[in-house]
């Protein structure tokens, strides 16, 4: 009965003290891309402060830091192709 009582009064101060035109979703998605950011930049830092000695450890670091890194731009066109190209047709040939 204690945890039923607590439920509804915790419940009913959330309704009266709840911040109005506030948007949880949009903050919480912000501070979750600034957290992720400063997660991969110090990751990078960390990275570039290993010294290797060996081949392994030297393709280790480079996976990782392509890992970390953003890729590059997806669907470039080249040539005023679209990316990707187009079939071939295989009518007149």
């Amino acid at each position: 009965m204690f945890l039923l009582r607590s439920a509804f009064w915790l419940g009913l101060a959330l309704v009266v003290i709840q911040p109005h035109n506030f948007d949880l979703a949009g903050s919480a998605g912000r501070i979750g891309a600034t957290a992720m950011e400063t997660g991969r930049a110090a990751a990078l830092d960390g990275l570039d402060q290993v010294a290797c000695t060996t081949l392994e450890c030297a393709g280790a670091k480079l996976v990782a830091k392509s890992a970390l890194t953003t890729p590059a731009q997806q669907g470039v066109r080249v040539n005023g192709a679209p990316y990707p190209a187009p079939p071939l047709a295989r009518g007149n040939i």
